[in-house]
């Protein structure tokens, strides 16, 4: 599913994400896209950290209502190539281009994601393009 802010145009901040309810597996909600964008600016960083941590709550709230194990949130960052299951936030910081916008927004979401509880999950890093995605997963209990 896609959601997205209602009458998002006429916000100074839109939310847009592609959502997956997945029932054939582990009964989990993925996260596919999860993107904060402010008319014609950049949000600032600890605003983009606040609405995404509201947003992400929300969404793992929403997956213990109707009874799901897990949250999966993907996450894309540009030139990063990681073989280790679980990777420090101290360890992440040396390989990533902070200058890259893509990669603010990967920083800024995987350390609010990893305050709520997710982590790295198995398959961690999966090339598409020129870019990785890094999912991260938060079991519900």
């Amino acid at each position: 599913m896609n959601i997205s802010t209602k009458y998002g145009s006429k916000r100074r901040v839109e939310f847009f994400g592609n959502f997956l309810i997945d029932r054939w597996g582990e009964p989990s909600l993925k996260l596919i896209d999860f993107d904060l964008i402010k008319r014609g600016d950049l949000i600032p960083e600890k605003e983009q950290k606040i609405w995404f941590m509201k947003i992400l709550t929300v969404c793992v709230e929403y997956a213990k209502n109707v009874h799901l194990n897990s949250v999966m949130l993907r996450l894309q960052a540009d030139n990063i190539w990681l073989t280790d299951p679980q990777v420090s936030f101290e360890k992440l910081l040396k390989r990533v281009n902070e200058t890259e916008k893509i990669n603010q927004y990967f920083l800024m979401g995987y350390a609010t994601a990893y305050q709520l509880g997710f982590r790295f999950d198995d398959f961690t890093t999966r090339h598409r393009e020129a870019h990785h995605d890094f999912w991260l997963k938060k079991q519900i209990h």
